[in-house]
């Protein structure tokens, strides 16, 4: 039987489809960006939300796990956090390379007495504070008084690593 002209299926160039995706517009891609973090966010409840890794140059750092296939999938500046932070998606999950944005930060002073490493691992919540009422239930020293704005206006509140084992905690929950 003959085909008929025009009626084959095309495949789409994935090439092509993320040339063309590279010149979408700033404020677009910002929104794309935020519509997949929230999507991930949904699918993240309950899970490892990511790994906070201290470092004195995040582009360096990130260079390391890019070369491991890993692939940067934004930088943002928390201004009250102190720092600059470049998200590796690994999964559902991810790596985040927290850079300060001066010796005076918690970042920075991080950096001066422990150098280079792991600083918190992060889960993800529905509810922080109700998070946060059975964490002081079971004994644990909470950071802080309050949740507070983090990254990607998420709010995020850390149980202090003498509570943890060692390991500092922070609790993430994404906005509604």
């Amino acid at each position: 039987m003959a085909e008929e002209k025009g009626t084959e299926e095309v495949q789409p160039d994935e090439s092509a489809f993320f040339e063309q995706l590279l010149k979408v517009p700033e404020e677009l891609a910002k929104s794309l960006q935020a519509q997949y973090a929230t999507a991930l966010d949904q699918l993240r409840k309950g899970q490892l939300d990511h790994v906070g890794i201290a470092v004195k140059d995040a582009k360096a750092a990130a260079k390391v796990y890019e070369a491991l296939g890993l692939r940067d999938a934004f930088v943002e500046e928390v201004p009250t956090e102190g720092a600059r932070i470049t998200f590796l998606m690994v999964g559902l999950s991810r790596l985040e390379f927290l850079e300060p944005l001066g010796p005076d930060t918690v970042i920075g002073k991080f950096l001066e007495k422990r150098g280079e490493g792991i600083h918190h691992i992060a889960l993800s919540v529905e509810d922080i504070e109700a998070s946060l009422k059975a964490a002081r239930g079971a004994g644990l020293e909470i950071v802080g008084e309050a949740p507070r704005k983090g990254a990607s206006d998420r709010l995020v509140a850390f149980i202090h690593p003498r509570s943890a084992n060692g390991v500092l905690v922070e609790l993430v929950q994404n906005p509604p």
